[in-house]
């Protein structure tokens, strides 16, 4: 009979361990969660896209947009209208600062996390140079790009400017 009590008690007491370890695994995991910045990673320019950070932190986030407009901010997201300018060799970045949660629960260092974007292009090149090369030939051609804007009218809307690109033009006599 002591044998068998002494039996449950063990089991009690390992059911009891499972738990509280899951407990402190299930506390690590929530504390180690990747930290993400959610969206679209090839937006058009001149449009308000909402960029939204995902992860543990402590306190706030400060958001910063290489080439580009904040519009909005909120606690854990940001709107954002990316320029149709190159700039830094095409590198437009979306840039959420904040800080790190130790394993502990405790606020960590500051940080910072980068969602490289690639804006859609809204130019074009215009490349001179020879036009046909001969079949047998073996030496060097030179070739220039100058880049077009293709912006031909600014509209208003709703107060507020919008360009008009060649190509939706083109489209809308087309239809």
């Amino acid at each position: 009979m002591n044998l068998r009590l002494g039996i449950n008690n063990i089991s009690r007491i390992y059911v009891k361990f499972k738990l509280i370890l899951l407990a402190f695994l299930f506390g690590i995991s929530h504390h180690l969660k990747a930290q993400t910045i959610i969206r679209e990673g090839n937006p058009c320019p001149d449009r308000v896209y909402e960029y939204v950070f995902s992860g543990t932190i402590c306190g706030g986030i400060s958001w910063e947009a290489q080439d580009g407009t904040i519009v909005e901010t909120t606690p854990n997201s940001v709107k954002i209208q990316w320029t149709n300018v190159i700039n830094n060799n095409g590198s437009w970045k979306v840039r959420a600062n904040y800080t790190n949660v130790k394993i502990d629960g405790s606020c960590g260092s500051g940080t910072f996390l980068d969602k490289p974007v690639t804006v859609k292009a809204t130019t074009s090149l215009n490349i001179t140079g020879d036009q046909v090369i001969p079949c047998g030939f073996r030496g060097t051609k030179t070739y220039t790009a100058q880049i077009v804007t293709q912006i031909i009218l600014q509209i208003l809307i709703d107060g507020r400017s919008v360009p008009v690109y060649q190509e939706q033009v083109q489209r809308a006599l087309l239809l």
